[in-house]
């Protein structure tokens, strides 16, 4: 059963209107916290082993970003609305406070913010979806207003201050953060499960021979040309150290995965199978298993743990009935961000307690 506050008492039907439903779970589950805080944290000391995960995951990019006093994350119901979760309160509201808006207009604060959720030098910025493409906008005084001369965006990233974007015809261009002085860095660019890191974008690329390939475009050189550091990859995730990645080609075991330096050398076999889904923090790494090909493969579908060191066995710390589900490690917090099947949870990292803090209400 799910309890539904709002800042008001109405009669139940209108509280279904209102968009400022606040959900908390009722207790059906024995290890439910209600109203998890969290401490408060300087959103630009969050390391980038926080960051990364979300920020390459899908496209327009991550929905989800960690801002030190507060947790956003779009959801899609209906139409994609952005919602907040306060640390310090435990508290889960959409962004956008105004009762009876739809957020389907431009009077929306958050009007039509579908993700790519970003700090940059302790500024939150997002994709704003217009048509086929859409515009960089940065949150200015609780209002998503458009970054000039970002029309035409795709997806996009930063790196030192800067904004990098793919446009809707697969171009790189930089913008400085007012959007006032754009480059172009390069055409035709590897987009699927791209990032940038280290001076460097990446992204894999489809080849006829190599399958999917790890390739990459160094920002700061004067001529960019596009390098292919891992071939035969079937799907990868960074913690800005390491690169993980399974390999499609038969010579490696299916679900095997393995891990590189960022430039793709000293490829190591890691005690880790069947995983797409990854987050980290100082001490562990986070995965979530899924065999596609093997559904009665044994803990298919939960989430583990294991040392970064792999100094430890894996320890169960989740488990669900799903092949897909995201999630991210929080920064000085003993909780990991879960979206499973359309709820929102926080799980304690050691798997003790576990606290949905937005059931998918469609």
């Amino acid at each position: 059963m799910k309890a539904l506050v709002c800042f008001v008492l109405l009669t139940a039907s209108f509280l279904l209107l209102l968009s400022c439903t606040i959900y908390i779970d009722d207790g059906i589950f024995d290890d439910i916290d209600i109203n998890i805080t969290m401490q408060v944290t300087n959103v630009e000391d969050i390391p980038l082993m926080y960051i990364l995960p979300h920020t390459m995951t899908g496209i327009p990019g991550g929905t989800f970003c960690d801002t030190g006093s507060s947790l956003l994350f779009a959801v899609f119901d209906q139409r994609i609305v952005l919602y907040e979760y306060y640390k310090e309160t435990g508290i889960t509201d959409t962004f956008c406070k105004d009762a009876v808006c739809q957020h389907n207009t431009r009077s929306c604060v958050a009007y039509s913010i579908v993700g790519n959720l970003i700090t940059v030098d302790g500024e939150i910025y997002a994709l704003r979806e217009i048509g086929y493409g859409g515009n960089i906008a940065k949150l200015v005084d609780g209002r998503f207003v458009d970054v000039e001369n970002t029309d035409g965006v795709q997806m996009f990233f930063s790196w030192d201050s800067v904004l990098y974007a793919i446009t809707t015809d697969g171009t790189l261009m930089s913008f400085n953060l007012s959007g006032n002085d754009h480059r172009i860095i390069a055409t035709e660019v590897p987009i699927s499960m791209s990032w940038v890191y280290g001076g460097y974008y990446y992204g894999l690329e489809a080849d006829i021979d190599l399958g999917y390939a790890l390739s990459r475009i160094n920002l700061l050189d004067s001529i960019h040309e596009i390098e292919t550091i891992i071939p035969n990859i079937r799907t990868y995730r960074t913690d800005g150290k390491y690169i993980y990645l399974t390999f499609s080609s038969r010579e490696h075991e299916h679900g095997q995965l393995y891990r590189t330096d960022m430039a793709g050398d000293n490829l190591t076999e890691i005690p880790i199978m069947h995983t797409y889904r990854m987050a980290f923090d100082d001490d562990y790494i986070y995965y979530h298993i899924s065999n596609m090909l093997d559904i009665t493969y044994e803990n298919n579908k939960h989430i583990y743990r294991i040392k970064n060191d792999f100094s430890s066995e894996p320890e169960l710390i989740y488990q669900t009935k799903n092949s897909w589900i995201t999630m991210y490690a929080i920064y000085k917090s003993d909780y990991l961000f879960v979206i499973d099947d359309s709820d929102y949870w926080l799980i304690s990292k050691d798997g003790t307690k576990s606290h949905r803090i937005l059931p998918f209400a469609s």
